[in-house]
C-alpha cells in the first residue's frame, strides 16, 4: 500500500496525486467571477438603455429647433418683431409641446428676435424633459435673417 492509503491498482489514480476535483475555493473563485460578469453586462444593458433615451430625446429637441427656426425664418422681415426672452416665457415668444398625448408639455421652444440696421438676429432654444441624472435636454441654435427689399 502507498503512504496516502491507497494501493493504485484499480484505485483512482487521481486521488493519489490529490485531484479530486473543484474544491470550495475553486467553487468560490468561479462565483465571484462569474458574479463580476453579470453585473458588468447588466450595468452595460442600463447603460445603453440610458444613451438611447438621451440621444431619442436629443434628436426630438434637434428637430423641433429646426422646425420652428424654419417657421420663424419664414415670416415676412418687416413682420418679424423684436423681443423674447430664452431664460423665459415671454408671450408670443415661446410654445410648448406635448408629443406624447399625456397632457403636459414635454418640450418648450423659447425664441428671441434682435433687430439690427438691416438684420434681424433669431435665438432659439428648445428644452426637453429632464435626463435620469437630471439635467434638460436642450440645444440652442442662432440664425440672421437679412432685409430682403
Amino acid at each position: 500500500m502507498s503512504a496516502t492509503g491507497y494501493s493504485g491498482v484499480g484505485g483512482d489514480t487521481a486521488r493519489c496525486h490529490g485531484e479530486v476535483g473543484f474544491g470550495f475555493v475553486e467553487a468560490l473563485i468561479a462565483m465571484v467571477l462569474l458574479s463580476v460578469a453579470v453585473l458588468a453586462t447588466a450595468q452595460m444593458i442600463i447603460t445603453g438603455v440610458y444613451v438611447s433615451e438621451a440621444s431619442e430625446d436629443l434628436t426630438t429637441v434637434t428637430t423641433l429647433a429646426s422646425q420652428q427656426m424654419e417657421n420663424l425664418k419664414s415670416v415676412e422681415f418687416d413682420d418679424l418683431d423684436g423681443g423674447g426672452d430664452l431664460d423665459s416665457d415671454v408671450s408670443g415668444y415661446f410654445d410648448t409641446l406635448d408629443l406624447d398625448g399625456d397632457g403636459e408639455s414635454e418640450f418648450t421652444r423659447r425664441w428671441e428676435v434682435v433687430e439690427l440696421s438691416d438684420s434681424k438676429i433669431i435665438d432659439l432654444v428648445v428644452l426637453g424633459p429632464p435626463t435620469a441624472m437630471g439635467a434638460a435636454r436642450q440645444i440652442r441654435i442662432t440664425a440672421e435673417v437679412a432685409d430682403k427689399s
